[in-house]
């Protein structure tokens, strides 16, 4: 079976921990880290969501998200070129509480007005970037987190499949209105019956 990343490897990563050549790299993280644990997330809150409807402002919202998105690869990182287990608590709580998100799709992008089982499932370019960045930290370092945070049945992989269940969806979507669109732009070339 191949593997994942296969860049990705113990050797190289001693490389990155060691070699001068990423020294400032390793302490920008690592001081990001330790100032991210000095502070608690921003709140998600009801009015900076729907602030996008009201105002069209999109950047509050956006800021308390790229804030959390922002802890737990900062985490991730600071764990993989420290192995310091004080960065695998921080990241189990970073990974919970963006398992948390409504959707990881931006208010921008998802109207309020569809079925919340819908809005759980939407896709946008930052809900896919966010289930990507889960799945790789789960990968890579999912047996050292807890286990409410690290087994298959838990928030972290049914955030990720719920996701791809939502891409499913829309892709089965797209599909069928891009069939009629199709059909009603050429009805005398197509033979589809819908």
């Amino acid at each position: 079976m191949g593997r994942l990343f296969k860049e990705f490897t113990e050797e190289k990563w001693d490389q990155v921990r060691t070699h001068d050549y990423y020294a400032k790299v390793r302490a920008d993280i690592v001081s990001l880290a330790e100032s991210y644990m000095k502070t608690d997330p921003p709140r998600v809150r009801f009015r900076d969501i729907h602030l996008f409807v009201t105002t069209g402002n999109r950047t509050v919202f956006q800021e308390v998200y790229r804030n959390y998105e922002g802890r737990m690869r900062c985490f991730f990182l600071a764990y993989l070129l420290t192995k310091d287990e004080k960065y695998i608590e921080e990241l189990a709580d970073a990974i919970w509480n963006v398992c948390d998100f409504e959707t990881w799709s931006l208010p921008a992008h998802v109207r309020e007005d569809i079925p919340e089982e819908r809005r759980k499932t939407f896709l946008d370019l930052t809900s896919t970037i966010m289930g990507y960045r889960v799945a790789e930290i789960l990968y890579f370092v999912g047996d050292k987190l807890p286990d409410l945070v690290q087994q298959s049945e838990t928030r972290g992989k049914k955030e990720s499949h719920r996701l791809l269940q939502g891409q499913r969806f829309l892709l089965e979507a797209h599909n069928e209105q891009l069939v009629r669109g199709l059909h009603r732009r050429y009805p005398f070339r197509l033979s589809l019956q819908l």
